[in-house]
C-alpha cells in the first residue's frame, strides 16, 4: 500500500513574505514570446556591462581557481584597497580587518543583518514604498514592522518626531536606502546627522543600503553615512561592486561598521557558508583599478538613457520625479490610475515591462518605476512602442475641461 501524502502548510514566515516583484506579469510575457513579440523589460536593473570592464577582463584572462589560503590573501588585500577608497572618497578612516566584512552582495546582506540583530517581535521601522527585500527579511525574523513614507511632503525623508512616537521599547532597527530604490530620491549629510542623534537617544541601528551610492550624476557624489564622525558606531552600511562596477553578476560587496556589529554578521555569513567565491575575488581585485572609468561609463549610459527617455515621452504629460544618477524613473500616473491595471495594459499592449508602485508598497499605489539600467537601443524602442500607442493613453486620460475644448 503506498504511503499517504503528506499535508503540510506554509511556515508562518513564508505567508507572510510579498511576492516577487514583478512576478504578476509572467503570464502576460509568456503569451506575447509564444506570439513572437519581443518583450522590452524596463523593470528589471540589470546593467549593460561598461565596455572598460569588458576590456579588462578580456585582457586578463579569465580567474583561475584558488585554494582557500591564496582567497583569504586576496580578501585581506581588498580590504585594505577599500580602506583606502572609503578614505579617499568620503574621508573617513576604518580599520581593514574589523571594520569592513566582505559580502556576497547586498541582497544577502540585508537578509543576514536580520538574522544578526532582530529577534520576533521586534520593532523595525522601513521605507514605504521601499525594495521588496527589505520587507521579506523583517517578515523572515518575525519582526514587528512599522512603516514610514519617504514622499514630497517630506522631501523623500522619514519624520523622525513621528518615527520616535510610533515606536517602543522594543524598536531594534531602521532601514533606509539613498539614493531611494523606486522614489530615486537622494538625501545629504544634515540628515543623516539628524537620523545619528535619532539612532542614538533610541537606541536603534540604522541599516543603510547604499547600494546606489557610488552611480554619481553629471559629477554630483552622494554622501555615505558612515563618512560622518562617531557613524560606524551607530550604523551598519552595505556597498556592492555589482553597480559599482555595472557588473550584475558579480557577487560581491562590503558592509562597514564598528566591530562590535560586524562580528554578529560575519558569524551568520559563515554560517551559512556565505563567502565570496574565489573567482568574484580575483574580478573585484582587478577591477579597482578601474573603478574612476567605470562610474564614468555607468553615469553616462544613465544619464543618455534618462535623456532619451524623458524626450522621448513628454508629450504624454507624464509627471516625472527629479533624479539624482540612479537607475530608475518613478513616473506618477495619470489621474490616480490604479498601478497594476496601468502596468498591466501597457505590457500587453506594448510588449513594455514596467513595475507598477503597488509592488514596493501601499504608499507606492498611483506610481510605476521603470529602469534605465538597459542597453540604449532597449530605451528607444521601448518609447517608440509607448508612442504608437499615445493616442490611447491620451483619449483615457483626458480631462473633462479638454473633453469639452475638444
Amino acid at each position: 500500500m503506498p504511503p499517504k501524502k503528506i499535508v503540510l502548510e506554509p511556515s508562518d514566515a513564508v505567508l507572510r513574505l510579498p511576492s516577487p516583484i514583478g512576478s504578476e506579469f509572467d503570464g502576460i510575457r509568456k503569451r506575447l514570446t509564444a506570439k513572437n513579440v519581443e518583450v522590452i523589460d524596463l523593470g528589471r536593473i540589470a546593467p549593460p556591462v561598461p565596455q572598460t570592464v569588458t576590456d579588462l577582463l578580456a585582457q586578463s584572462g579569465p580567474p583561475r581557481p584558488i585554494d582557500r589560503v591564496e582567497a583569504l590573501k586576496i580578501e585581506t588585500r581588498l580590504k585594505e584597497r577599500i580602506s583606502d577608497w572609503m578614505h579617499s572618497r568620503f574621508e573617513v578612516r576604518l580599520e581593514p580587518k574589523t571594520e569592513i566584512l566582505l559580502t556576497t552582495g547586498n541582497t544577502p546582506g540585508t537578509f543576514y543583518a536580520f538574522q544578526s540583530f532582530v529577534n520576533p517581535g521586534e520593532g523595525v521601522f522601513l521605507p514605504d514604498p521601499s525594495f521588496s527585500l527589505y520587507r521579506s527579511s523583517a517578515a523572515a525574523v518575525g519582526a514587528d514592522i512599522q512603516t514610514f513614507e519617504p514622499s514630497p511632503r517630506t522631501d523623500y525623508l522619514p519624520n523622525l518626531d513621528k518615527l520616535k512616537a510610533a515606536g517602543s521599547k522594543t524598536s531594534k532597527l531602521m532601514l533606509i536606502n539613498y539614493p531611494h530604490n523606486p522614489t530615486s530620491a537622494a538625501t545629504d549629510e544634515s540628515f543623516y546627522e539628524r537620523l545619528l542623534r535619532f539612532a542614538q537617544k533610541n537606541n536603534v541601528l540604522i541599516l543603510s543600503d547604499a547600494v546606489y551610492n557610488t552611480q554619481v550624476w553629471e559629477r554630483h557624489t552622494h554622501p555615505a553615512m558612515i563618512g560622518l564622525p562617531r557613524a560606524k558606531f551607530k550604523t551598519v552600511e552595505l556597498f556592492t561592486f555589482s553597480f559599482m562596477f555595472g557588473f550584475p553578476l558579480l557577487k560581491l560587496g562590503f558592509a562597514v561598521g564598528c566591530k562590535e556589529f560586524l562580528s554578529p554578521l560575519g558569524k551568520v555569513f559563515r554560517s551559512f557558508n556565505s563567502r565570496p567565491s574565489g573567482y568574484d575575488l580575483q574580478i573585484a581585485e582587478r577591477l579597482l583599478d578601474e573603478w574612476d572609468k567605470t562610474a564614468d561609463s555607468v553615469a553616462a549610459t544613465l544619464g543618455e538613457n534618462r535623456h532619451r527617455f524623458e524626450k522621448g515621452i513628454r508629450s504624454l504629460g507624464w509627471e516625472l520625479q527629479p533624479s539624482h544618477a540612479s537607475p530608475f524613473i518613478w513616473i506618477k500616473l495619470p489621474r490616480r490610475r490604479l498601478s497594476l491595471n496601468f502596468c498591466r495594459m501597457l505590457l500587453k499592449r506594448t510588449g513594455v515591462v514596467t513595475l507598477p508602485g503597488i509592488s514596493f508598497g501601499e504608499k507606492g499605489e498611483g506610481f510605476m518605476r521603470i529602469s534605465l539600467a538597459v542597453k540604449p537601443e532597449s530605451i528607444d524602442a521601448a518609447v517608440s512602442r509607448i508612442m504608437e500607442h499615445s493616442k490611447f493613453y491620451q483619449r483615457r486620460y483626458r480631462t473633462k475641461k479638454d473633453t469639452a475644448d475638444g
